[in-house]
């Protein structure tokens, strides 16, 4: 029987855990972008697009989100397709 109200107790806990981490992620967007400068081992360059990028970002931080990027290797990601 105590093991039992332990294990209740237990499952409790980790339900309340998940639950404040879930709500705590929830203004949060992670953008996963590519650090990819030609398409395989061809010279025709490769980018990340612009609009695709900055139109989201934008309603996102408006509406009150913290949006982080990342990248596979990190650093520096190539940005093409703009047209001035």
């Amino acid at each position: 029987m105590m093991n039992q109200k332990l294990s209740i107790l237990f499952v409790l806990i980790l339900s309340v855990i998940g639950f404040n981490t879930t709500i705590r992620a929830q203004n949060k967007i992670l953008f996963v972008t590519s650090n990819q400068d030609f398409y395989g081992n061809t010279k025709i360059s490769t980018a990340n697009h612009f609009e695709e990028i900055v139109v989201p970002y934008d309603v996102f931080v408006k509406a009150g989100y913290q949006v982080d990027f990342i990248s596979p290797k990190g650093g520096a990601i190539p940005i093409g397709y703009i047209n001035s």
